[in-house]
């Protein structure tokens, strides 16, 4: 299957969760996650598209994407002060499909494949894939993708962290 047609399948099988299920899975996600963070000094989340898990969070120093000069995607707090890779760092990232191996597959923008490279060796910072299980597909990763160390399944009434 080609990229496009695996982007596809998962967004369709993500539309055919009804609202009332994925806000409830949202908040079974939410909360999970929030405990998770817990052992964290930082959390770098992000605003999601309508096909992303849709997280509340409360900690006091969560760090959203933002893209600068050159289609660099960087972490910033609400106040401006940037992410530091160097503390205990949870980065929970979205996506349109993830395989079990913890490879995911994005829009296409390539944010998210220039800016995990960037974690690799880094022991205190854990990636987090953030996914509905309908989103788990298999496909074959590319040269350039990282994967991410654990992915959170939500399902109806479960949430799973799996290590890859």
């Amino acid at each position: 299957m080609f990229k496009d047609q695996i982007r596809e399948k998962a967004l369709s099988q993500v539309k055919k969760i009804d609202s009332q299920s994925r806000a409830h899975r949202d908040r079974l996600a939410s909360s999970f996650i929030c405990d998770l963070a817990c052992d964290y000094d930082q959390i770098g989340s992000y605003m999601p598209m309508s096909h992303e898990v849709n997280l509340t969070l409360n900690h006091q120093r969560i760090f959203l994407p933002k893209i600068r000069d050159q289609n660099q995607m960087i972490y910033q707090s609400s106040v401006g002060q940037l992410l530091d890779i160097n503390l205990k760092t949870l980065i929970l990232v979205p996506g349109v499909a993830f395989t079990l191996l913890g490879y995911r597959l994005g829009l296409g923008g390539g944010y998210f494949d220039r800016f995990l490279p960037k974690l690799e060796g880094k022991l205190h910072v854990h990636t987090l894939g953030v996914l509905y299980v309908e989103q788990l597909v298999n496909f074959s990763p590319e040269a350039h993708d990282v994967p991410v160390s654990r992915l959170c399944l939500i399902g109806d009434d479960q949430v799973r962290v799996i290590e890859v």
